[in-house]
């Protein structure tokens, strides 16, 4: 789960107490963790000042995607915080984003299996049991194991996911003009968060780096706007001269 060689040795574990061993794994654990975070935004963070540089006034999010070599995710970071900050919120958006998505894919399932419950705990009254004192008595115990599942999952997750070496970082952005939200990870096998229409150039790491300064400078292709005829009201007169109310010609 925290995917890490143990920082505890067979003898050491056989003689050190609990509280001990807690804080050795702990430290050994957070270590790993920090040293993780700061290679992927060593990634990142280049990328990140170019197009901020060059820019500045096109986009406004960057996204890239990570895996921890069975599921990916596509992570979102806003550009000026990520450059003014040095990278150090990349990090930050990376834990609170996964951390939501897993919340929320946790408690969709919990709410399937308490449906499933529901149904199920009518047949508790053929073996002369309080069909509501099993529900509260089930419930409780399907959302003790949704907290150690979600525990477990968001942390395994968090310890193993990098940036695929064979895609590099896909940049992603939205125009300015655009409202800025931040995307919500959806922990799925091959899912990704939705992305704007208006594609930047595509970062493929240090090998790719030139070509996307040269494709950074492409023409961004605008949106035409959606035109919508005029709403006729039931009690107009009908545009087909008639004289008669729109309800009572062509609005029938």
């Amino acid at each position: 789960i925290l995917n890490i060689q143990s920082p505890i040795t067979e003898d050491t574990y056989k003689t050190i107490d609990k509280k001990t061993l807690t804080e050795k794994v702990y430290e050994g654990v957070l270590t790993h963790y920090n040293r993780k975070n700061e290679k992927i935004v060593s990634r990142i963070l280049p990328q990140v000042k170019h197009v901020f540089e060059t820019m500045p006034d096109k986009f406004k999010t960057i996204s890239f995607p990570l895996t921890d070599g069975k599921k990916e995710v596509h992570m979102q970071v806003d550009i000026e915080e990520a450059y003014k900050s040095e990278g150090k919120t990349i990090a930050k958006e990376i834990e609170k984003n996964i951390t939501l998505g897993m919340i929320d894919n946790e408690w969709k399932e919990h709410l399937r299996e308490m449906d499933d419950l529901r149904s199920a705990v009518n047949n508790a009254q053929y073996e002369q049991k309080d069909p509501l004192l099993v529900y509260k008595l089930e419930s409780f115990e399907l959302f003790k194991n949704m907290l150690s599942r979600l525990n477990t999952e968001t942390s395994e997750f968090l310890m193993k996911i990098d940036i695929p070496e064979e895609k590099g970082i896909q940049n992603s952005t939205k125009e300015v003009t655009h409202e800025n939200h931040y995307a919500k990870a959806k922990i799925n096998h091959g899912a990704s968060s939705n992305t704007s229409r208006t594609k930047a150039p595509q970062f493929q790491g240090s090998e790719g780096y030139q070509q996307a300064i040269e494709n950074s400078q492409q023409q961004v292709v605008k949106q035409q706007p959606v035109v919508v005829e005029e709403k006729i009201g039931r009690n107009d007169p009908c545009p087909c001269g008639s004289g008669k109310k729109y309800k009572q010609c062509h609005g029938k």
